[in-house]
C-alpha cells in the first residue's frame, strides 16, 4: 500500500515589473510530504535506505496571464529543491500546459 499527506503554501509577491509583456510575480512554495508507509528502494541493499518524509522549496516566476509558447501556454517557470535526509534533488518546472 502507498499513501502520503502533502501540505504546502504558494506565496506570490508582485515585482511591479513586466516580463515578456506580462506583469511578473515571484512565487515561493514550501511543501512538506509525509509517507504513511516508508518508501523502500529495491535497487539498494541498505535496509536503512527508506524515506518517511520530504521537504521541498520551489522558487518561480509567475504571470497572471500565461506566456504563449509555440505549442502551449505557461504561467509559471521555476526551480525546486526537494530533500529527505541525505538525498537531495533539483527540478526545473513549468505550469501544466492545460
Amino acid at each position: 500500500t502507498f499513501g502520503y499527506l502533502a501540505t504546502g503554501l504558494d506565496v506570490t509577491i508582485p515585482t511591479g515589473k513586466p516580463l515578456f509583456g506580462r506583469m511578473a510575480y515571484i512565487g515561493f512554495t514550501p511543501v512538506y510530504y509525509y509517507y504513511f508507509n516508508r518508501l523502500n528502494f529495491a535497487e539498494f541493499d541498505d535496509p536503512g535506505n527508506r524515506i518517511r518524509e520530504e521537504f521541498e522549496l520551489a522558487v518561480s516566476l509567475v504571470a497572471r496571464k500565461p506566456w504563449s509558447l509555440k505549442y502551449f501556454d505557461v504561467d509559471r517557470v521555476g526551480i525546486a529543491i526537494r530533500s529527505s535526509g541525505d538525498v537531495t534533488g533539483v527540478s526545473l518546472f513549468t505550469s501544466l500546459p492545460f
